[in-house]
């Protein structure tokens, strides 16, 4: 009966293997019957599964389960909560072994805590795992060590500072906060306003081709912006004329939108109307 019964509970385990794409053990520590894995699904996911595929006979719920938490979950987490701001950076004694345990904690009804919420995410993660050494209570320390995370970022490529916005303003960030918004740089990797750090940019005599750039690309997506939030008012304020006083015509309208003539003002609410119709999230 026992070898039976240890057969059944080692072919659930390769079923759950199967389902749920993480190798799973079987084992008999005494007195219960335990499955363990490492990081993906939880406890409760696996219970789910279990559930279903219970040899018959033998409750689930006769089954411990237990997943382990890898070190590579614990990197990619630990980036997690310091991007959003829940790790506290302080020099207290016991800081690190308070972070180790928030971390750890947080990751308990994460389903496959290491896995990153994107590329970028998962190659600081990675980075450090690799400065870890592969020790999941070396983690806090790095982190505590260099007061955040905006060490694990690579130098941006200038294609990338061209080509999206939101890197240029990290680049002109990391070079001009100065005092708590810089802590939440290195931190958190939160960026400075946009007037802030193009004001900051545009008054260093000293600036590089890298800063010149980010400028440009900054500036460029900022003044989209207002040009967008003015076309949608202008489309707005011209809805509600024709709405409102039907007389009104088009060569009146043109006459009040500075003189232009009626096809042009014509035009120019046909423009209006493609640009709020591309700018409308797809639904």
């Amino acid at each position: 009966m026992a070898t039976n019964r240890s057969r059944q509970l080692h072919n659930l385990a390769r079923t759950l293997t199967r389902l749920t794409g993480v190798q799973i053990e079987a084992s008999y520590p005494g007195p219960r019957w335990e499955l363990r894995w490492r990081n993906g699904p939880t406890s409760g996911q696996m219970r789910t599964v279990l559930a279903k595929h219970a040899p018959a006979g033998v409750p689930a719920d006769h089954i411990d389960l237990s997943r382990d938490v890898g070190v590579d979950a614990i990197a990619m987490q630990a980036i997690r909560l310091a991007l959003a701001g829940k790790l506290e950076f302080d020099r207290r004694r016991h800081a690190a072994a308070g972070m180790s345990l928030l971390i750890s904690d947080s990751c308990r009804d994460l389903a496959d805590p290491e896995r990153g919420v994107n590329d970028r995410q998962a190659a600081m993660a990675q980075r450090l795992l690799q400065a870890s050494g592969g020790d999941k209570y070396a983690v806090p320390d790095l982190l505590l060590q260099h007061d955040g995370v905006e060490w694990l970022l690579p130098e941006p490529a200038l294609d990338d500072v061209a080509g999206d916005p939101h890197f240029a303003l990290e680049v002109l960030t990391a070079r001009y906060a100065t005092g708590a918004a810089a802590a939440q740089w290195r931190r958190r990797l939160a960026t400075l306003d946009e007037n802030v750090a193009l004001a900051a940019a545009r008054a260093d005599a000293a600036a590089d081709a890298v800063v010149d750039l980010a400028v440009l690309a900054v500036a460029a997506a900022h003044r989209a912006r207002i040009l967008a939030a003015l076309d949608a008012e202008r489309l707005a304020d011209l809805n509600r004329a024709r709405g409102r006083v039907p007389r009104l015509g088009w060569p009146l309208i043109g006459r009040a939108l500075g003189g232009i003539s009626r096809q042009a003002a014509q035009q120019e609410h046909d423009r209006l109307k493609r640009g709020a119709a591309r700018r409308r999230p797809a639904s």
